[in-house]
């Protein structure tokens, strides 16, 4: 479960980031092609009206830039002689709004950060502050089959990472010690 609550708000942000991106894909689009179709009226009007359309379809989210910028490419359709648009401010704003992501994940994560449990369940959620990664418990506990590991290395539980990656650690692996903190979901 605190996977599927953690995978649906990297979603909901990556959603906003796929936006962003597409706005500056629209436009970038519109730009390389304008030379071009200049040469071929028929073209640039059509081109022109697919765009103008293409950027009313996108929300920019009460984003300045992206609000400029949509105005700024309807302005630009309807005009008799369009010009490039320029990109500079939606590009910056892509490119910081990808590492914004994270860090917004990384704070909503720490908001829901919680005292270690005593004991762990499938379900439970966790991050490692050393290596940023997150995980959440998908299965166990289960006793190692190696008879010589002991206590809390010897207990596995099957785990799978944000990025995909799925293998089984020890309760030893999990702890606080090697910088896992318990997330409440």
């Amino acid at each position: 479960m605190g996977y599927r609550k953690l995978q649906a708000r990297r979603n909901e942000l990556d959603q906003k980031q796929a936006v962003y991106e597409q706005f500056v894909k629209v436009v970038t689009g519109f730009n390389s092609r304008l030379g071009e179709l200049q040469k071929a009226a028929g073209n640039l009007e059509r081109l022109k009206k697919d765009t103008a359309k293409a950027v009313q379809g996108l929300n920019p989210g009460g984003v300045k830039e992206f609000e400029a910028l949509q105005k700024e490419m309807i302005e630009m359709c309807g005009s008799i002689d369009p010009k490039p648009v320029s990109t500079a401010s939606a590009e910056k704003f892509v490119k910081d709004s990808k590492a914004n992501i994270d860090r917004e994940m990384d704070a909503w994560l720490d908001k829901l950060a919680g005292s270690y449990p005593a004991n762990i369940a499938p379900g439970m959620s966790f991050k490692n502050y050393v290596s940023k990664r997150i995980l959440s418990i998908e299965s166990g506990p289960e006793k190692a089959k190696n008879e010589t590991l002991e206590g809390d290395a010897a207990v596995f539980f099957k785990v799978k990472f944000m990025d995909g990656a799925s293998t089984s650690l020890s309760k030893a692996d999990l702890s606080p010690k090697k910088g896992w903190k318990f997330v409440k979901l």
